[in-house]
């Protein structure tokens, strides 16, 4: 009865080394919220603190850069900013819902990744990799191209309204905490943080693709709004989507390359049972000689004769 009760233990010792707790408790989970957002809010309050204090760039650049953007996008009969923005104009109710979209964009994209988290945390983790990516792409690009956004433009021509000054009465802040880099609009983030924010609620409700939907037609949204409330032109926003694509594939390839030169498992042979010892060591047992393993392999618990008690060695070993 010793014996039995001696294998049981040490055999329930090994089962947890094997197996990995699955259940999370509930302070656990609170933990990895408030541990995951509030790290995504200092990667975003960093973003903007850095690119606001480092890469302001002389204004002729950024306005020179602008006129250009406008001008490949009248080749490709892509300047429709101007005459969306018109069509929305004598509606104050349009204007003040593109202008709460726009400003929302933090607050979604934390509902997103907060769900995702409590409702697939392999899923949360794929998107939070590709939006750390998306961000540290998007970082240089500011010193590299600054561009002016449309609602500057109206001195060369171009009479696009602020919609946040004007109607919304907050207008892009210059100093202080929530100060701006104002000739950033290449790549439009909010394009790129919103796909983000979509991908998050397709993970979180995949249920007849509801996350999925959703998060479709907020990025859809986001899109239209940029443009309306004179902050972005079209081809940021095709700016803000290659961030992402091309952090896809810096993701892809790396994982790609992981698989490569990940090592080769020892193959087992048929039937081979695999002991994990208290150090993580790793036997097959039944791969061995006889006189290696020894005749006291218990195949019932799965634990050998030479880690049982040795009061019960002499009645547990077969003659």
């Amino acid at each position: 009865m010793g014996a039995v009760t001696g294998d049981r233990a040490v055999s329930e010792e090994a089962d947890r080394q094997r197996v990995p707790v699955l259940r999370s408790e509930p302070a656990h989970t609170l933990w990895l919220l408030v541990s995951r957002l509030g790290t995504l809010f200092l990667v975003l309050w960093f973003y903007s603190w850095f690119r606001k204090s480092f890469f302001q760039q002389g204004t002729i650049l950024a306005f020179a850069n602008a006129l250009d953007i406008i001008h490949w996008q009248a080749l490709l009969g892509l300047n429709v900013e101007l005459d969306l923005q018109r069509r929305v104009l004598g509606e104050a109710g349009w204007i003040d819902a593109f202008n709460l979209h726009y400003r929302q964009l933090k607050t979604v994209l934390f509902v997103a990744a907060g769900l995702a988290l409590l409702r697939d945390r392999p899923g949360f983790t794929s998107v939070w990799r590709l939006f750390l990516v998306t961000t540290a792409i998007a970082f240089p690009m500011y010193a590299l191209y600054p561009l002016a956004p449309p609602r500057f433009m109206g001195p060369y021509g171009y009479p696009f309204v602020d919609t946040l000054a004007t109607f919304g009465a907050a207008p892009n802040a210059t100093s202080g905490i929530a100060a701006a880099n104002q000739y950033a609009a290449m790549p439009s983030m909010h394009v790129a943080w919103t796909a983000i924010a979509a991908l998050w609620l397709a993970v979180a409700l995949p249920w007849r693709r509801v996350g999925a939907i959703i998060g479709a037609t907020h990025l859809g949204t986001m899109c239209v709004t940029v443009m309306v409330t004179g902050n972005h032109y079209v081809l940021d926003i095709a700016g803000g989507f290659a961030t992402v694509g091309a952090a896809w594939a810096i993701l892809a390839v790396a994982g790609l390359l992981a698989k490569t030169w990940a090592p080769v498992p020892t193959v087992m042979s048929v039937g081979s049972v695999p002991r994990v010892t208290l150090t993580g060591t790793v036997i097959l047992i039944d791969s061995l000689p006889a006189d290696v393993a020894g005749e006291g392999w218990s195949r019932g618990h799965h634990v050998p004769a030479a880690t049982r008690p040795r009061s019960a060695e002499p009645g547990s070993r077969r003659r």
